[in-house]
């Protein structure tokens, strides 16, 4: 689902989180991202999305 870059790129963030949260977050994280980015696939839009992270085209 993610290109090779996007993909090498959420490795180095899941490696980051660990390091500096600890596993348990670093599952919870990686789980959302997983959660959200299967729902947006599906078609669901942004629920869930905090309003902040929206960005105005």
């Amino acid at each position: 689902m993610l290109t090779r870059s996007a993909q090498a790129d959420l490795q180095e963030i899941i490696g980051y989180t660990q390091r500096e949260w600890g596993i348990g977050q670093c599952r919870a994280y990686v789980e959302r991202f997983e959660t959200t980015a299967t729902e947006l696939a599906l078609g669901l839009g942004s629920n869930g999305i905090h309003e902040s992270a929206i960005v105005d085209s």
